[in-house]
């Protein structure tokens, strides 16, 4: 994960309740995600893989990649709704 502070990826995390597996609404209730807030999402699920741990160090880049691969298959889903 790129070293992002804790401050951030917890302010994200709060956005995010339970980073992406709690969306809720109907589609006319989502919002568009831009670059930024994707970018935020997959900060917040790296973290929780991250706490998850036990704040382990040393699998940014696994937690990183993990994250990203869950974020995006969770926006494809939620495209397709």
């Amino acid at each position: 994960m790129p070293r992002e502070s804790a401050k951030h990826a917890q302010s994200a995390q709060a956005s995010v309740p339970g980073a992406v597996h709690h969306f809720e609404g109907n589609e006319d209730s989502r919002p568009e995600l831009d670059e930024d807030h994707r970018h935020r999402l997959i900060c917040a699920a790296a973290y929780e893989r991250y706490m998850t741990r036990g704040y382990c160090d040393g699998y940014d880049l696994e937690d990183w990649l993990a994250a990203e691969a869950e974020v995006d298959e969770f926006l494809s889903r939620v495209k397709r709704v």
